[in-house]
């Protein structure tokens, strides 16, 4: 949340409720065109540059070698040895897996081959960390046998080692590739770490999976692309997660991406329900999220332009540093901003130097990183400037003729005397919101942009926001609103933190008549109300009272007076 001087949109302090409405731009293209400079930041993948190993999901299940597992006896064809309660799959080809193993494991070694596990009927506790572990193969696909109910958990007292490069931290860990298919269920539960993680990328694009994490739910650290399915997640720390931010021996290589284009995703997590060092694209699917801490959240590059995304718990709903709103149906509860831009590459060391020529610093090095555990942030009173001092007051962003403007822009004053940011000082960070229907309810700002955002259309319906330290869109640098058709007030729906002018005055019409719709425009609908009208003025409490004798009695005007 910005503590810093910036500008604000209208009656925001003292508004309960404001919309923002106007005609939905296309959304089909799932590549997503940056139609709002990157000039300076990471730029937006498109699913092309992800280069997913697609998986041959048409072998024949009849064809494949059975493999039954149990307890000192399991038993395997070609391809498989067995040591103890350890099986291991050391060949390419196609597996059907049956049985129980009570302290076992189910293992892959098999270096440049593709291995299908087709799971039908598994229950399998492992001795250790992980239950299935893929140790080495180019990609490995389990396929959830139709109608089967599959179970996988690590040891209740197992603990990932970490002198071990490449320890399994996850009850279905894999080195390789790994895609999630298939029409049976999966119940994956971890005590030591992750559920379920791919070192490179994770492809879920069927069954119907649950997973009960100490850490995170469904992890692929390269990529982790989600396309169709039912995926419940309980997790303590990120429900989905997508962390590596470079490869060592690909350094352009697309990683650190959540990708989602289907599925029915029930996410719960002690810190963010979805986090990625890159980007989160959101094209469909239908989400339900309750975070700890943000509910969805990209160190950078944040894309919705399609599908139901339900955000019933956060303390930031939607964070991101460059981020693209142009579809789907979206609604946020949070206890801090509803949408966040912030953070980023350019997120330089803003918390330990200040640039003094208007050139951006460099990046810190911890820029990214993970928050800690899903608590809420401190009891400190939302919106406290150091010191506890009062917001500082300039002028306010006017305009001459309201009803006549076919697009709108509002700009915080650079410098202005109290050492705000000016225009340019935020990393090139926006918002743009060009289609979709965003509702946010939280008691700090709705929407807040440590940068510039652009409106084109869309619905925005920010509720809640009663802090007069708060407002329902807090704008850093520049807030224009272009295009679309809807009626909208006819006073202006902003005001500056710096504005000497009150903001209730900001709440009417140049006429001083109470703010109010008017007429179809160009412009996208802006309306302000009050969940509780503004608090009285202050009777002038006189110095002295007069004497009696020198208290005039009131007298009736005669008529030629009154005229």
């Amino acid at each position: 949340m910005n503590k810093r001087p910036s500008t604000v949109l209208a009656g925001l302090a003292l508004a309960a409720t404001l919309i923002f409405s106007g005609c939905s731009a296309n959304a089909d293209n799932a590549s997503g065109t940056n139609t709002a400079s990157l000039t300076g930041a990471i730029s937006e993948l498109i699913y092309t540059d992800l280069d997913v190993d697609e998986a041959d999901l048409s072998f024949d299940v009849a064809e494949a070698v059975e493999l039954t597992l149990a307890d000192g006896s399991s038993e395997g064809g070609s391809g498989v040895s067995v040591d103890g309660d350890t099986v291991t799959i050391n060949a390419a080809g196609t597996y059907r897996i049956s049985g129980t193993l009570t302290s076992g494991s189910l293992a892959v070694d098999a270096p440049d081959d593709v291995v299908n596990l087709v799971l039908d009927g598994v229950d399998i506790t492992a001795a250790d960390v992980a239950a299935i572990n893929v140790v080495e193969a180019q990609q490995v696909v389990v396929w959830l046998a139709d109608g089967s109910d599959n179970v996988l958990a690590d040891a209740a007292g197992a603990a990932v080692d970490e002198t071990v490069e490449d320890s399994p931290n996850a009850t279905l860990f894999s080195s390789a590739n790994l895609w999630i298919a298939g029409d049976g269920t999966l119940a994956v539960t971890a005590h030591a770490a992750d559920a379920i993680t791919s070192k490179d990328t994770l492809v879920m694009s069927g069954g119907d999976v649950t997973v009960d994490a100490a850490d995170d739910g469904v992890r692929g650290k390269d990529q982790l692309v989600i396309t169709g399915g039912t995926l419940a997640a309980n997790a303590q720390g990120d429900a989905l997660r997508s962390d590596n931010e470079s490869v060592t021996d690909e350094p352009d290589a697309a990683v650190g991406v959540i990708w989602i284009d289907g599925g029915a995703l029930d996410l719960t997590a002690g810190s963010d329900a979805m986090d990625a060092a890159r980007q989160v694209t959101v094209l469909g699917g239908d989400l339900t999220i309750a975070a700890g801490d943000d509910g969805i959240h990209s160190d950078s590059v944040l894309r919705i332009a399609g599908g139901t995304v339900d955000i019933t718990e956060s303390v930031e709903g939607i964070e991101g540093a460059y981020m693209y709103l142009s579809g789907g149906d979206v609604s946020v509860v949070a206890t801090d901003d509803g949408i966040n831009v912030s953070g980023g590459a350019e997120a330089l060391a803003e918390e330990t130097a200040e640039s003094t020529d208007g050139t951006a610093a460099e990046p810190d090095a911890a820029a990214g990183s993970r928050p800690e555990g899903g608590q809420p942030p401190g009891d400190a009173p939302a919106g406290d400037q150091a010191g506890g001092a009062a917001e500082p007051e300039g002028q306010a962003s006017t305009t001459d003729a309201v009803d006549d403007l076919a697009s709108l822009t509002v700009s915080a004053m650079e410098g202005n005397g109290f050492g705000g940011p000016a225009e340019g000082d935020n990393g090139n960070r926006f918002l743009e919101l060009s289609g979709g229907t965003y509702v946010v309810d939280t008691t700090s700002d709705g929407v807040d942009v440590n940068g510039s955002m652009v409106m084109t259309g869309g619905t925005l319906v920010v509720s809640g926001t009663e802090n007069v330290r708060q407002g329902a869109i807090d704008v850093d640098d520049v807030f224009t609103i272009t295009g679309g058709r809807s009626r909208r007030t006819a006073c202006p729906p902003w005001r500056s933190r710096r504005a000497r002018t009150p903001p209730r005055r900001l709440l009417r019409s140049p006429s001083a008549a109470p703010c109010r719709q008017t007429r179809s425009s160009p412009l996208p609908m802006a309306m302000v109300r009050r969940s509780r009208p503004f608090p009285p003025r202050r009777p002038r409490t006189p110095t002295s009272t007069p004497p009696m004798s020198s208290r005039r009695e009131p007298t009736t005007p005669s008529r030629s007076a009154a005229r």
